[in-house]
């Protein structure tokens, strides 16, 4: 998580947990320290996770393989090109079920806090489905 969303957040960060991280292009830096039991919610109810945050990033959250493992994450793909994931909260065991949101470079509506209004694309049919309440 990069420094200016951790900091809108308000929450604290011990900077005696700090990671080193290689990148894509295997560069190191070192993480400014740890989010501890930070609420994540995907639609089924918060699940807590320990969340590092760098200086900066082009990125809000980054989910990789320590989530993955962590949640026993499965991906579906489905006969029409779509794909779902299925995490499971380790502590509560319930799983949920998530579509996946593909990328579409430079859409103009899909921004940070408004869902895209783009009938074509499948993320917007993902994010009106997503507020019926519904788990997956």
């Amino acid at each position: 998580m990069p420094k200016e969303i951790w900091q809108s957040l308000g929450v604290g960060l011990r900077s005696d947990h700090r990671l080193n991280m290689e990148s894509v292009n295997t560069s190191c830096d070192s993480t400014l320290g740890v989010i501890e039991n930070i609420p994540l919610d995907f639609g089924g109810g918060p699940m807590f996770f320990q969340v590092q945050v760098t200086e900066r990033a082009n990125f809000e959250i980054l989910l990789s393989r320590p989530f993955f493992t962590l949640t026993s994450c499965r991906t579906f793909d489905l006969p029409n090109g779509n794909q779902d994931i299925l995490v499971t909260d380790p502590n509560s065991h319930k799983e949920m079920r998530i579509p996946t949101l593909p990328w579409v470079k430079n859409c103009q509506t899909a921004t940070h806090g408004a869902p895209c209004t783009e009938a074509t694309h499948s993320h917007a049919r993902v994010n009106a489905s997503q507020t019926d309440g519904q788990d997956f």
